[in-house]
């Protein structure tokens, strides 16, 4: 899975199932004026990852104090300042690389 920048609308709530679980829905991007900035995982789940933010810079401090939701379910730090400004820079990232033999994560890479 990778990870990108949606924009939702204010208020969103991502559709869930009757056991409450996050319904994928894929490629859905706001248009309005009023767009709010949440990562959603987009490959495998369709689903969103942090909660929504109204500007990109509530994004960018949320990802670098917390991560997201994977980053916390694996216990692995948040990513660096830098690494996540380029991802809401290009509002995507791959779910990893290998790079010079290393595994590298989705804000690294």
């Amino acid at each position: 899975m990778g990870r990108e920048v949606r924009l939702v609308p204010p208020g969103w709530e991502h559709p869930r199932d009757e056991r409450g679980e996050y319904i994928p829905q894929f490629d859905e991007n706001y248009r309005g004026e009023d767009a709010r900035f949440q990562v959603y995982e987009n490959i495998s789940e369709g689903t969103p990852v942090t909660p929504a933010f109204t500007t990109e810079e509530e994004l960018e401090e949320y990802l670098v104090e917390a991560g997201d939701d994977w980053d916390r379910k694996r216990g692995t730090s948040p990513p660096s300042r830098g690494a996540v400004r380029e991802f809401i820079k290009h509002r995507y990232a791959p779910t990893g690389a290998l790079w010079n033999g290393r595994v590298i994560g989705p804000y690294e890479a």
